[in-house]
């Protein structure tokens, strides 16, 4: 009843009898039936099981929302493309999709056969493939895809912004409308606004603004040196925001000051301070050059941090000096009070 079967050939048995061999190919319940002429006979039924090679996936080629079950079936073949009713192997699941949630992994077939679901959450082509626990040799992977397209925008994304910024120096930031599974929400058609949690007049923000196919891209300059947020918000429905957080650095020194002590050893270090803030008010971050009019004495080159900076000078003469601090970039200067420096004397 296999159509498939190798039999034997036709031959004479010996003393009424004959052993043969039969290779069965098709599973299920199959027959053989021996003839001679008006003479024959049909065997018992013999069940027959083949070994599953690999699996065929069926997935419909339809378009769905991020988030919808697609249902999908699974079949354990044989080399032969028949139906490997005997397989016994346990199915794990996978996808194109790495955001994908089956509603069951790892299950056995029915007569190797089964239908089951996933919830597709990624936009693109997809496509479900379903691999042996033990055997990874037995694998099938859908032919058709499931096309999965962006839902309603629940959130905004806010990239591209530099970690950190100088105050007063713009930069560049991009943003998404995104689903509830991080895709672009292509869709989105509001307004956004932005405000952000520095609040200087001098802080510049982008205008309010629609995205085109869900993104924009802007610019904003903050002033406050520390850690600022940019926040974007749909004008008309305030639960779809984004937030990103930028650490703000003090510029270039506008307004210097230093400290040094009144009196002086020749030749003996003392402590100098350097302290300097930005056009905003924030502490400087910015090399300074030292000079002094001793002239026999060597200065460094300092750099303010967070608007402060501690070091160590050494002059060699005797007689009143300044030391005078000047910021790089922006030529602002200052000079210390006069330091009076006297030569210690040696005592017989």
């Amino acid at each position: 009843s296999d159509g498939s079967a190798t039999l034997p050939a036709t031959v004479a048995v010996k003393n009424g009898v004959g052993s043969f061999n039969v290779i069965f190919r098709t599973s299920g319940t199959q027959t053989i039936t021996a003839s001679s002429g008006a003479i024959s006979a049909v065997s018992n039924n013999i069940a027959v099981s083949t070994a599953a090679t690999h699996y065929n996936v069926q997935l419909a080629s339809m378009t769905v929302g991020a988030g919808a079950s697609v249902t999908f079936a699974v079949t354990a073949l044989d080399a032969s493309e028949n139906v490997a009713t005997g397989y016994t192997g346990m199915v794990l699941f996978s996808s194109s999709d790495p955001k994908a949630t089956f509603g069951v992994n790892k299950v056995k077939l029915t007569h190797g056969v089964g239908t089951f679901s996933v919830i597709l959450k990624t936009i693109g082509d997809q496509t479900i493939t379903a691999s042996d626990f033990s055997n990874h040799s037995i694998t099938g992977t859908s032919t058709s895809t499931v096309t999965v397209t962006a839902g309603a925008a629940t959130k905004f994304a806010i990239t591209g912004a530099p970690p950190s910024a100088t105050a007063g120096i713009g930069f560049t930031f991009t943003v998404a409308a995104q689903d509830i599974f991080g895709n672009t929400a292509d869709s989105y058609s509001g307004t956004v606004t932005f405000s952000s949690s520095d609040t200087r007049l001098s802080t510049l923000l982008p205008a309010d603004a629609t995205l085109i196919d869900g993104v924009g891209t802007f610019s904003a300059t903050l002033t406050s040196a520390g850690t600022r947020s940019i926040t974007a918000r749909d004008t008309l429905n305030g639960t779809i925001t984004g937030t990103k957080n930028i650490t703000v650095v003090g510029a270039a020194a506008t307004n210097l000051s230093i400290s040094v002590p009144q009196n002086a050893i020749a030749g003996t270090p003392f402590t100098v301070t350097v302290t300097g803030k930005d056009e905003f008010g924030n502490g400087a971050n910015t090399t300074l050059d030292l000079f002094t009019d001793d002239p026999l004495a060597n200065m460094p080159t300092i750099t303010l941090v967070n608007g402060i900076a501690t070091f160590t000078v050494t002059l060699q003469s005797a007689g009143t000096f300044t030391i005078s601090a000047t910021d790089l970039t922006t030529g602002a200067t200052t000079t210390s009070n006069g330091i009076t420096v006297t030569i210690n004397k040696l005592v017989r």
